[in-house]
C-alpha cells in the first residue's frame, strides 16, 4: 500500500486535485475506480472523472491493473435538483392558501407562512421563536401537548385536530390542522409540518345552529300541543312533553315500522291498528302535506282519545 510520507503519496494527492478540477469541467462525465501500481510495488485505488488520470498516472510511473468500475456522476447536476426541489416547497410553502407552520419538537415556530400569520394578526418575527402552546387557547392546550409527546416518541407519523388559537386582538380563531412528521430512516424526528385551515366562520355558524335548534325545542317542549318529529331515516328524535303526556310514554328513538305498535295508533273506530304508511307522520317524512287526519290511541290500561293530527 502507499505510506503517507512517500513520494507516490505526494503523486496522488497532486493528481486527485488535479482530477477535482477536470471534474468541474467535465459537468456529467463518468466516475471511475482504478487499481494502479507503482514504482517499487506500491498499490493504490484512485478515483478519476472519464479517465482523465490515466495518461497523468502512466507519467508519474503508476500503471493501471485493476478493473475499471463505472459510477454515474454528476455532482452539480444533483445540487442544481436538490436546490430546485427546495425552491419548489418553499414556493409552495410561503404562497399555500391555507397555513403552512414547521414547529420542532420543544413546539416553537421554526417557519411560517403569510397566510398563518394573516391568521392569527401577528408578523413573522413575532411568531417564529413562540411557542405554539404561548398562542394556544387554555382548554386546547392538551391537544399540542400530545401531538408534541407523541412526535417526540415516535409514535406519531400524521394526525387531524381542531383547536383554537389566540388572535392578536385577543379573539379565538379555531383551525382545522393537518400535522405529519418527515423522518429520515434511524433518524429522530426534529420537526413536525402543520398544515392549518381557519374554520372560525364555520364553527361559529354551527355554534348559532346549535342554538336556534336548542331555543326551538324548547319552545316545542312547552306548548300545550303535542309535536312529534323524525329524521329522514324514520327514527323520532322529538317527543315534547305534551306528547309524552297523550301516549303516558317516553320518548323513544325507535323506528317507523314500530310506531302504530308502540304508541298503540288505531284507525278512528279504535279497534284497528293503523297501518304505518297511514300514520300522520310517516306520510309526511314521505313528502305529504297533511291536514286534519283524524286517529285514535288507544294505550292498554287507559281511555282512548281521539286526535286531529297536522303534518309536513
Amino acid at each position: 500500500m502507499v505510506h503517507r510520507t512517500s513520494p507516490a503519496f505526494r503523486w496522488l494527492i497532486v493528481l486527485v486535485a488535479l482530477d477535482v478540477v477536470a471534474a468541474i469541467i467535465l459537468r456529467g462525465a463518468s466516475a471511475f475506480e482504478l487499481v494502479a501500481t507503482g514504482r517499487g510495488g506500491s498499490v493504490a485505488w484512485v478515483w478519476t472523472v472519464g479517465l482523465s488520470l490515466i495518461p497523468v498516472l502512466a507519467v508519474a510511473g503508476w500503471r493501471v491493473v485493476g478493473e475499471q468500475r463505472q459510477k454515474s456522476y454528476d455532482a452539480e447536476r444533483a445540487v442544481d435538483e436538490l436546490r430546485s426541489a427546495r425552491d419548489r416547497f418553499q414556493q409552495a410553502f410561503d404562497n399555500a392558501p391555507i397555513g403552512m407552520v414547521l414547529v420542532d419538537m420543544t413546539g416553537k415556530f421554526v417557519e411560517v407562512n403569510s397566510t398563518f400569520c394573516e391568521m392569527l394578526g401577528r408578523s413573522e418575527d413575532q411568531l417564529v421563536g413562540s411557542t405554539s402552546e404561548a398562542l394556544t387557547h387554555p382548554e386546547d392546550l392538551g391537544k399540542s401537548a400530545e401531538i408534541i409527546s407523541r412526535a417526540s416518541s415516535g409514535t406519531l407519523t400524521s394526525s387531524h385536530f381542531e383547536k383554537r388559537y389566540r388572535h392578536a386582538d385577543g379573539s379565538d380563531v379555531w383551525v382545522k390542522g393537518n400535522v405529519s412528521v418527515p423522518r429520515v430512516t434511524g433518524d429522530t424526528p426534529s420537526y413536525i409540518v402543520a398544515q392549518l385551515e381557519d374554520v372560525t366562520q364555520r364553527r361559529s355558524a354551527e355554534h348559532a345552529l346549535a342554538h336556534e335548534r336548542a331555543f326551538l325545542e324548547a319552545v316545542l317542549e312547552d306548548l300545550d300541543t303535542g309535536v312529534v318529529a323524525c329524521d329522514a331515516d324514520g327514527t323520532l328524535t322529538f317527543f315534547n312533553q305534551a306528547s309524552r303526556e297523550i301516549h303516558n310514554l317516553p320518548e323513544e328513538r325507535i323506528p317507523a315500522e314500530k310506531w302504530a305498535e308502540h304508541y298503540d295508533l288505531h284507525r278512528i273506530d279504535g279497534v284497528t291498528p293503523l297501518p304505518v304508511e297511514e300514520i300522520p307522520l310517516f306520510r309526511a317524512l314521505h313528502g305529504e302535506v297533511v291536514h286534519n287526519a283524524q286517529i285514535v290511541i288507544s294505550p292498554t290500561g287507559g281511555e282512548p282519545r281521539s286526535l286531529v293530527v297536522n303534518g309536513r
